[in-house]
């Protein structure tokens, strides 16, 4: 498929498109809610900072547990995982139509069953992501999948808020919660009746603590992947400022009913739509960091003329501006993250990327619906848009790296060792020490290759990395690692990408001799606790 073609060229792949359907019918009623729940809240309080409420206690969620789920979905049954996920968020929409139902609504009960509807897409969200490349492969019908993705929830954007305001106005809350609820159960019967690839016999899970560390590990080790991260967390912090008081903007300062916050919500999904379909010729055109700038600075320009204008109709041309950028740039990052990453750890990428960009949503409809209560929305809206404005001007993480010719494919390269001792998964620590002889003129390219080696071996889960030369014999140079287990070491050898296979190649090249490689376990030989006969024995 090329780069340009239409995303929905992958809906001929039958699982997906089954997957994809059941998820559009789920963002219906989440958007249904969504619009109830900010409503309901602005009905029982006046309180600015209770109504941003309803948005963090949707996007807080994503921000604590994302990462726990991100792991999960690397080391446990996704599908399991999201069909756990979407009971959860049946059952918590459920309870909240009937207490709505029952009159017994609160802020807090309120919030408890929007808590927890955040907390299941949390868990779907970095399983369902990560399967996405299972189902159809890495290559560029991926892109085209993160795309249909964004169009099915920002197309149930445009239609959910205004169907949301019609309910709400004309039969109440409860019911469009209970609409919300039942929109869930085609997503689990989809999932249910979905057979996933089987997955080769191998090694087993990592246990969570180490894939905790190694998660962690990776992203520290991968400067692209950090400076994405940074642009999501400046841009979430930023955009969500209109999201989270667009309630108080319509009911206060536009003096509209909910059916217009309904419509407005639908102008910000359909500038979407329009984005997502428009995405794949845009990278096509130009360069992502000038893409990734104009977005930026469009979603501060929409938010100033909100501000500047107050009238109904601005307001909601800004929302299909604003709508767009969110789709755009949000897009480009995911598909950034995806194709910066490989498979053992997409999980956990997804879901650290989804913990810093949603996580700021959160803390951001915090930190604007305090300045709104205690000052104004037009400051609150006022200082988001000078935050985003700014941000795209100075290019807040962004380079040149390309998304994609990352070679992370699986190298497949290594033969385990025959040993000659009784080695168990968990014996260790395993050192690995690497000779090479290097002559002199080689030294300095060399020393560049070996900086990348660092950062591969640390990045995949090694520790204690040295790189040692010879007193005596100037032109022989060692390479030292840990593993904690021998499984770990195994584990290490099969992450390695056809990317770091170049690396090799380029040292077997430079040597003088093919590379020796000295496994070797650390053992103990002095006690960890000596008694005093020992010490004068």
């Amino acid at each position: 498929m090329a780069q340009g073609s239409s995303p929905l060229a992958v809906l001929s792949h039958g699982p997906f498109r089954t997957i994809w359907l059941a998820t559009m019918v789920s963002m219906l009623g989440h958007w249904i809610q969504t619009v109830a729940a900010a409503w309901t809240m602005s009905a029982i309080t006046d309180s600015a900072i209770l109504v941003a409420l309803v948005q963090s206690t949707i996007h807080l969620p994503l921000m604590i547990f994302s990462y726990s789920a991100g792991i999960i979905a690397d080391t446990w049954d996704r599908r399991r995982v999201m069909l756990f996920a979407q009971l959860l968020a049946c059952s918590s929409a459920a309870v909240l139509a009937a207490i709505t139902w029952l009159d017994v609504v609160s802020p807090v009960t309120l919030l408890i069953p929007c808590f927890l509807i955040g907390t299941s897409m949390a868990l779907h969200h970095p399983a369902w992501n990560a399967s996405i490349a299972d189902i159809l492969g890495s290559g560029e019908r991926l892109p085209a999948a993160i795309s249909l993705n964004s169009i099915s929830t920002n197309s149930m954007r445009s239609i959910g808020p205004a169907i949301g305001g019609a309910v709400v106005t004309f039969a109440g809350a409860a019911v469009a919660f209970a609409m919300n609820a039942v929109s869930y159960i085609f997503l689990i019967a989809a999932l249910y009746r979905w057979n996933p690839p089987k997955k080769s016999p191998g090694l087993p899970s990592e246990e969570f603590r180490i894939a905790a560390t190694n998660g962690l590990r990776y992203l520290l080790m991968s400067p692209n992947l950090l400076r994405v991260i940074l642009c999501g967390s400046v841009f979430g912090l930023s955009a969500v400022c209109t999201m989270a008081l667009l309630p108080l903007i319509v009911r206060n300062d536009l003096q509209q009913p909910a059916s217009v916050y309904g419509i407005m919500l639908a102008c910000f999904g359909l500038g979407a739509v329009f984005a997502a379909f428009l995405l794949p010729w845009i990278r096509n055109q130009y360069p992502v960091r000038h893409i990734i700038r104009i977005s930026l600075c469009a979603t501060g320009l929409a938010q100033l003329a909100i501000v500047a204008v107050g009238r109904t109709d601005v307001t909601g041309l800004s929302l299909v501006v604003s709508g767009a950028a969110w789709s755009i740039l949000l897009n480009l990052l995911s598909i950034t993250v995806q194709t910066l990453t490989p498979r053992w750890v997409i999980g956990r990428a997804l879901s650290l990327h989804m913990t810093f960009t949603v996580g700021s949503m959160g803390i951001g409809a915090l930190l604007w619906g305090y300045i709104s209560q205690f000052s104004s929305n037009d400051l609150a809206m006022l200082c988001a848009a000078a935050l985003a404005i700014f941000s795209g001007i100075v290019g807040v993480g962004i380079n040149d790296t390309n998304a994609g010719g990352e070679r992370l494919e699986p190298l497949n390269r290594f033969v385990p060792p025959k040993v000659d001792q009784d080695i168990k998964p968990m014996s260790g620590p395993i050192v690995v020490h690497i000779d090479y002889k290097i002559e002199n003129s080689d030294t300095s390219e060399f020393l560049k290759i070996m900086t990348q080696r660092r950062r591969m071996h640390l990045r995949d889960g090694s520790y204690n990395w040295a790189l040692l030369r010879d007193l005596e014999t100037a032109n022989r140079w060692t390479e030292r690692y840990y593993m904690p287990t021998w499984t770990e070491y195994l584990r290490h050898h099969g992450r390695r990408s056809k990317k770091d296979g170049e690396m090799h190649d380029m040292l077997e090249k430079i040597s003088k001799t093919k590379p020796k490689v000295r496994r070797m376990i650390e053992r103990q030989t002095v006690p960890t606790k000596i008694s005093s006969a020992d010490f004068f024995q």
